[in-house]
C-alpha cells in the first residue's frame, strides 16, 4: 500500500485526477481516507492567485468514498473547534487491515488554530458549504458560528463568498453585521459578496432584496453607498484612451500603470510614442509602467538599449524586462538567455524566461540539467516557473513536435499547478496526441473545465 498511498498523496497535493482512479481501485481503504481528510484541512493549492480552489475537487473525491456523512461530521468538528484539526486513523495506527473506518476511528490531532492559515480554514469552510448543500438535514449553524468568530482575512479567503452562495441574502447580512468596518475599508470584498448573490438569485431579484434589506440594516445601507450593485471595479471603457492624457496622469502620480488592455486598443502611433518614451526614461522604476505595455504587444523599436534593465536593482523591473524581451526572436536576447541558463537556479529560470521567443531546435537539452539542479536545491517555485517558460517555448512553436511532446507529458506529470496541466492538455489536444492515461484521469482534475475539455476532445 505504501507506493499507492504515496501516489495518492502526490495526486491530492497537485490536484490531479489520478487520486480519483486510485480511490476507485482501493475503495474505502482507511489510509486513503486519512490522506483525503488531511487534504480537506490543509490547502495545498500551489498558486492561489491563478489556480481554482480545491473545494469542488475534494467534494467529488469525498462523494466517491461513500462516506460523505462522516466527512461532514468531522469537518464540522474541525471548524467548531476553532481550527482544532480532526484526523482519521490509518490502518497502520489501528494495527493493519483495510476495514471500513468507523466513527470510533476519528480522533483530534495535536494541532491548534494558530497552526492553520486563513487559506486552510477557507478551503475547509467552502468544502463544508458544498457538502451542506448536498444534505438538507445538515445543521448549518456551525458555518454561521465559525464566520461570526473568525477574523476578516479568513472570512475573505472564500468563507464569506461560500456562505452567500449557500444561504443567500441572510448570509450576506450576517457577514455585513460582523465585518461592517472591514468592508467599509475594503469595499471590493463586499463587491464579491454582491456578485455571488446576483449569481445565486439573479440580478433583478438580488437587487430588489438588497433594497428591501437596507431598510432594516443600517450597516448594509451604509456599505451600499460605497459599492455600486454592479461591483466596485471600473472597466476599460471608463478609462481615458489618449496616450498623452495617460502619460500626463502617470507623470502626475495619479496612476501607477497604464489601464489594463490599453496596448491592445492603442494605435501604432501611440505605441511608438510609448516605446520612444521608454527608451528616453532613465529612472528604472518609471520605466516599469511602459514595460507593462509590451508584455503581449511586440516592442516596435530596437530593444538593445534596454538590456541593462535585466540587471536592474529592482526585482519587478527585472521581471517586466524579461516578460518583454522573452517574447522576441532576437539574437541578442538569445545570447543573454543562454548565458543565464548556465548560471544557476534563479538565473537559469530567468534564462528560460528570456528564451521563450528565441529558442531553437535542440534547446530542450538545456532544460533537464537546470530542472534537476533546481529540484535538488528545493527550489519548487523556480521549477514551476521553468515549466511555465517551457510551455511557452512549445506554444510559440520554437521546438519540433517530437522534441516538445515529451516535455508536455513531463510537465503534466510533475507540475504542482492545475493551470499548467490545463495548458498541457490543450496543447496535446491541439495536435491530437493525448495519451490514454491522461485522458482517463484528466476529467477528475481540479481544473474547473477539465470535463468540458475532455468532452470537446471526444
Amino acid at each position: 500500500m505504501t507506493a499507492t498511498l504515496d501516489a495518492f498523496r502526490s495526486s491530492l497535493q497537485r490536484g490531479s485526477g489520478r487520486a480519483m482512479l486510485i480511490l476507485r481501485e482501493n475503495h474505502g481503504h482507511p489510509d486513503l481516507i486519512a490522506a483525503l481528510f488531511h487534504s480537506c484541512t490543509v490547502n495545498e493549492v500551489f498558486d492561489t492567485q491563478c489556480e481554482e480552489a480545491r473545494a469542488a475537487y475534494l467534494r467529488r473525491l469525498i462523494l466517491a468514498t461513500g462516506q460523505a456523512d462522516a466527512f461532514r461530521r468531522d469537518l464540522a468538528a474541525h471548524l467548531a473547534g476553532a481550527g482544532a484539526a480532526v484526523g482519521w486513523k490509518g490502518s497502520e495506527e489501528r494495527g493493519g487491515g483495510a476495514a471500513e473506518p468507523s466513527p470510533g476511528d476519528m480522533r483530534p490531532e495535536d494541532m491548534h488554530s494558530e497552526d492553520l492559515r486563513p487559506k486552510d480554514l477557507g478551503q475547509t469552510f467552502e468544502l463544508l458549504c458544498l457538502l451542506a448543500a448536498d444534505e438538507p438535514a445538515f445543521d448549518r449553524r456551525v458555518l454561521w458560528d465559525f464566520l461570526a468568530r473568525t477574523d476578516f482575512d479568513t472570512a475573505c479567503f472564500g468563507c464569506a463568498n461560500a456562505l452567500v452562495r449557500l444561504d443567500g441574502l441572510p448570509a450576506l447580512l450576517h457577514c455585513v453585521e460582523h465585518f461592517r468596518q472591514d468592508y467599509a475599508e475594503a469595499n471590493w470584498e463586499l463587491g464579491h459578496l454582491l456578485y455571488e448573490l446576483r449569481e445565486r438569485d439573479g440580478e433583478a431579484l438580488a437587487n430588489e432584496a438588497l433594497e428591501d434589506a437596507r431598510c432594516t440594516s443600517p450597516a448594509l445601507d451604509h456599505l451600499l453607498t460605497l459599492v455600486p450593485y454592479d461591483g466596485p471595479w471600473s472597466t476599460w471603457r471608463d478609462q481615458p484612451s489618449d496616450y498623452r492624457t495617460l502619460k500626463a496622469d502617470l507623470d502626475a502620480g495619479e496612476r501607477s500603470l497604464f489601464p489594463g488592455g490599453w496596448s491592445f486598443r492603442a494605435s501604432p502611433e501611440d505605441l511608438a510614442l510609448a516605446a520612444t518614451d521608454l527608451l528616453a526614461e532613465t529612472d528604472d522604476l518609471r520605466r516599469r509602467p511602459y514595460l507593462h505595455l509590451f508584455f503581449r504587444i511586440p516592442f516596435p523599436l530596437d530593444p538593445e538599449p534596454l538590456f541593462p534593465l535585466l540587471k536592474s536593482e529592482h526585482k519587478r523591473v527585472r521581471f517586466a524586462a524579461r516578460r518583454v524581451f522573452g517574447q522576441m526572436c532576437h539574437p541578442g536576447v538569445r545570447q543573454l538567455a543562454l548565458a543565464a541558463i548556465t548560471d544557476g537556479a534563479a538565473a537559469g529560470w530567468a534564462g528560460l524566461h528570456l528564451l521563450r521567443g528565441s529558442a531553437e531546435p535542440g534547446d530542450s537539452a538545456l532544460f533537464d540539467p537546470f530542472i534537476a539542479a533546481a529540484s535538488a536545491a528545493g527550489e519548487d517555485a523556480v521549477v514551476h516557473w521553468a515549466y511555465i517558460s517551457i510551455l511557452e517555448i512549445i506554444e510559440n512553436d520554437r521546438l519540433p513536435l517530437d522534441e516538445g511532446l515529451p516535455w508536455l507529458v513531463r510537465v503534466y506529470e510533475e507540475t504542482p499547478c492545475s493551470t499548467c496541466r490545463r495548458r498541457v492538455v490543450k496543447n496535446l489536444m491541439a495536435v491530437g496526441r493525448v495519451p490514454d492515461w491522461i485522458s482517463a484521469e484528466w476529467s477528475f482534475d481540479a481544473a474547473a473545465d477539465a470535463v468540458a475539455l475532455n468532452e470537446a476532445n471526444a
